[in-house]
């Protein structure tokens, strides 16, 4: 699939939404459970502290405007670990298992 592998920006807020309360709806095992899906303002304040990429970025594989798969770099925000991150990387079922992934993971280190 042709996906376009680009930074988060506040414009992506609603569509970011969308992916992540299906993404998050497959009840995938691997997930860390969420008690509850986040609300749109949830999501709102996460796409904000990762689309400055001051302390913490995210990319987005789209297509035509779809999210098909996200990965971010989150800082943690302790002074003994202030030099490390954590990482989530996630694509949709139907783009999985061809390399998108991949591509996201090269992005975000490259």
């Amino acid at each position: 699939m042709n996906l376009r592998i680009r930074l988060v920006t506040e414009a992506d807020t609603e569509e970011f939404h969308r992916y992540w309360t299906e993404l998050l709806n497959e009840s995938l095992s691997v997930l860390v459970p969420f008690p509850k899906t986040p609300t749109l303002e949830q999501n709102t304040q996460f796409v904000r502290s990762h689309s400055d990429g001051e302390k913490s970025i995210m990319f987005v594989a789209a297509q035509e405007g779809t999210i098909r798969g996200v990965i971010h770099l989150t800082r943690i925000e302790r002074p003994m670990l202030d030099h490390t991150v954590n990482m989530g990387l996630n694509v949709q079922r139907e783009y999985r298992r061809q390399g998108n992934g991949g591509q996201l993971l090269k992005k975000a280190v490259g």
